[in-house]
């Protein structure tokens, strides 16, 4: 496997990462259905939707395949999903629940970030992969900030 093609790897498991966390976020605003979460919630299924965005070429053009990268997931995200679910229906703080959860899968995408910057990508790639680092790191500066807000 060429080096190109690894670098190309990193940024397509960031692309499912984000594609985990948006259908993560979406059910937990449905779940929770808080007036006082749904905002933050919306907002990072945009700027994920956002980030998602400006990384699809760089994982496209070796990846060649739009519906994958549109419809693949990341398990270790999938996995924390369901854990979520069932807690969420064990839990008597649903809105605590689902938000300490949402901040691990930030937790998660950071370091998938990370892991894809570590390979030394070309520099439109690297340039990219940096800003969507950065709209990634507020999210989860915002995540984290209302799971200590919801913690009682």
């Amino acid at each position: 496997m060429s080096t190109h093609q690894h670098n190309i790897e990193e940024v397509s498991s960031i692309v499912h990462v984000l594609n985990s966390g948006i259908d993560f976020y979406k059910e937990a605003k449905e779940k929770v259905g808080d007036a006082q979460t749904a905002p933050h919630f919306e907002r990072m299924i945009q700027m994920r939707e956002q980030v998602k965005t400006l990384l699809q070429p760089y994982a496209l053009a070796e990846e060649g395949d739009l519906k994958n990268l549109e419809e693949g997931s990341n398990f270790a995200v999938e996995a924390r999903h369901v854990y979520t679910q069932i807690l969420g229906k064990l839990s008597s703080d649903k809105q605590h629940a689902w938000v300490d959860q949402l901040e691990e899968v930030e937790d998660k995408t950071l370091e998938s970030f990370d892991k894809a910057l570590e390979e030394g990508q070309p520099v439109e790639c690297e340039a990219a992969l940096r800003k969507g680092r950065q709209v990634m790191q507020s999210c989860h500066d915002e995540m984290l900030a209302l799971q200590k807000a919801t913690a009682h």
